[in-house]
Formats: C-alpha cells, structure tokens, sequence
C-alpha cells in the first residue's frame, strides 16, 4: 500500500496545471511582403501578437510613407487564420509557414508571402 501511495505522489507532484497545453502560436511576430497594386508598389506588414490581437499597415516604397492601417483580432483553426477587422468586417486565409520565416497568405489569384521581420 506504501508503495502505491508513493507512486500516485510521484505522478501527482510530476503533473503540474502550470504547463501550457496549447501549442505555440506560429504566427506571433511581424511579417513584411512587398505588394504591387496596379503599379504601385508597398510593403505590406502584419503583426499578430500573443493575445491575439494584430495590426496591418502599408508603406509606399518610394516615400516610406503609411497608406492603409487597420486592427482586429484574430484566432488560428488549424491552419486556417480568421480575422476579426475593427471596422466589423471579417476575412479568413488558410496559411502555410516555411523554415519558420516564410508566411503564405493567398490572396485571390496570387499567394503574397510575408517573411518574418520581427
């Protein structure tokens, strides 16, 4: 009976509730594409953060200066990214990362790849 109460001891003490069981976040960080709309050329960067908040800004190459910004929130299904724009609209992507530092996002015809930044 010794012997019982102190291997159901080890396996209590060893189980800790301070582990994290979800799996990390491969999108956390900033990543940067460069976007050509109609001639024009921009950069494109999109942070997703921890607590699943993100941030899309676009820079005029030429000038550096920044056109389109917006915010949301978002959350991952697998590998599927679904944003929550603040402006109350909603768009979903399925993704793929490459060596850890690529990001494809389709977007209509093309795939824009990011490549992390940050």
């Amino acid at each position: 009976m010794t012997i019982i109460f102190a291997a159901l001891s080890i396996g209590l003490v060893s189980c800790s509730n301070d582990s994290d069981d979800t799996p990390s976040n491969p999108l956390i960080g900033t990543w940067r594409a460069e976007v050509e709309e109609k001639g024009h050329i921009s950069y494109a960067e999109i942070t997703f953060k921890k607590d699943l908040t993100m941030t899309y800004k676009e820079y005029d190459v030429k000038t550096g200066e920044l056109g389109d910004f917006d915010s949301g929130k978002y959350k991952i299904d697998g590998n599927y990214v679904f944003i929550y724009w603040s402006n109350g609209e909603s768009s979903g992507s399925k993704f793929t990362i490459t060596d850890g530092k690529k990001l494809v996002l389709p977007d209509f015809d093309d795939d824009i790849i990011y490549t992390k930044i940050k």
